[in-house]
């Protein structure tokens, strides 16, 4: 599974300088880089827009760039609050070299990190035609699906229910988008876990021991809770960066308006970290290389006793389209040995 993972300040946080920011969240960055090592990306609300960084390198790799170090130094402020969440990608459906597969996703006005997988992806696609689709990765769904029930009328707690109700498999996520200095939190299996602090700083992680280590790790700099909480199925919460509070979204007056805030989302990823780990764009790849061709695959010639295709190596057919193969398979002698095992039950 992929690691997700954030940290939350308030205006005039414990953190109080740009330096101890960015201290925890590179230590998030690297316990969650277990959990996946293909890409690594970041999303920070800082209040006003949005802005993404991703790239396919490891979290490790990433904190080290001067796009990511440049990204939060402009938008941290020991006096604003703001909201850094995170992934570390494993190996997943849709390939990390094609960049908008990586995460985090932005669509429909909302910026999704998410960890599981969504198993019924073809049968959503067929029940919203409407969809289109930008990238492969099944994570895109979440905020597609999520907006299609806030243009119903559905409040936030409702259509993280709807959601959950629609999708199969596992998914927890992390949300920027549905309201200025917000950040929701939502888990249908429990691997989401969060820890505050008495001075405005909630962080968040896909395991608890990554919390529990972090806590020991800056128990001199911020005045932490004493127990790590698990997000669960029924409870997402809704994150208040102004206060870093944490807020049960089911039940809770205020939060039935279910229209966005306009916000601008940018990908500020440069044109050269959108290529392959060798160097070379996509662009310049073959685009035929990741399709499906149903076509061609059913044209191959093939075996006319085993089905092995042309395609298979060192493979030669004879005038009956029966491969060599299965020309020169001896079938394996075997010996009746019923009675040695009628005895042995005995």
């Amino acid at each position: 599974m992929c690691g997700i993972f954030g940290v939350v300040s308030s205006a005039n946080s414990g953190l109080k300088s740009t330096e101890n920011y960015f201290k925890l969240l590179e230590f998030l960055f690297r316990v969650s880089q277990s959990r996946g090592m293909e890409s690594a990306g970041i999303a920070v609300d800082a209040g006003s827009d949005i802005e993404i960084l991703k790239t396919n390198i490891s979290a490790a790799e990433i904190v080290r760039l001067p796009e990511y170090k440049s990204l939060l130094a402009r938008n941290y402020s020991s006096t604003k609050p703001m909201i850094a969440i995170g992934h570390a990608r494993m190996v997943t459906n849709g390939i990390a070299e094609l960049h908008k597969n990586n995460q985090p996703v932005a669509r429909k006005g909302l910026v999704a990190v998410h960890n599981g997988i969504i198993t019924n992806e073809t049968e959503i696609m067929r029940a919203h035609p409407e969809y289109e689709r930008q990238a492969d990765v099944d994570s895109e769904l979440i905020p597609l699906l999520l907006n299609s029930h806030f243009q119903n009328g559905k409040s936030l707690g409702d259509s993280i229910n709807a959601v959950y109700r629609e999708i199969h498999g596992a998914a927890s996520l992390a949300l920027l988008g549905y309201r200025k200095n917000k950040l929701v939190l939502a888990s249908n299996t429990g691997s989401l876990y969060t820890l505050t602090s008495d001075d405005g700083v909630v962080v968040f992680a896909s395991e608890k021991s990554y919390l529990t280590s972090l806590q020991n790790e800056f128990k001199s700099d911020l005045k932490w809770a004493k127990d790590v909480s698990q997000i669960k199925g029924a409870d997402p919460v809704l994150v208040d960066a102004v206060s870093a509070t944490m807020i049960p979204v089911t039940g809770v007056e205020g939060f039935a308006e279910s229209k966005l805030e306009p916000r601008t989302i940018t990908d500020i990823t440069p044109p050269s970290m959108t290529r392959t780990k060798g160097g070379f764009g996509i662009n310049k790849l073959d685009s035929t290389l990741f399709e499906f061709n149903i076509d061609a695959i059913r044209s191959l010639n093939r075996c006319s006793k085993c089905v092995l295709p042309e395609t298979f190596p060192f493979i030669k057919f004879n005038h009956d389209n029966i491969c060599n193969y299965c020309e020169n398979y001896t079938p394996k002698a075997t010996q009746n040995r019923e009675s040695e095992f009628e005895k042995l039950l005995s």
